[in-house]
């Protein structure tokens, strides 16, 4: 399994987010596309939860409000 803690763009402290403020999806070596767990961290962060099912370099995109939210993971 793997956790990546993501912060989203433009949060004040204590902001809440609607539900699916945030979304992601992973494309595997093999180009498949999965969704992954995002979970509130009820820290104005969201843990990122995945389990790849193949070998290689996986890449995650994280979205929030629909837009690409910048960064290295």
């Amino acid at each position: 399994p793997a956790e990546i803690t993501v912060a989203p763009e433009n949060i004040q402290p204590g902001q809440k987010l609607p539900p699916n403020a945030m979304t992601g999806e992973i494309t595997t070596p093999s180009k498949r596309k999965m969704a992954p767990l995002l979970k509130n961290n009820d820290d104005e962060t969201f843990a990122v939860d995945f389990t790849p099912a193949e070998v290689g370099k996986h890449q995650l995109v994280v979205r929030q409000n629909g837009r690409d939210i910048k960064g290295q993971f």
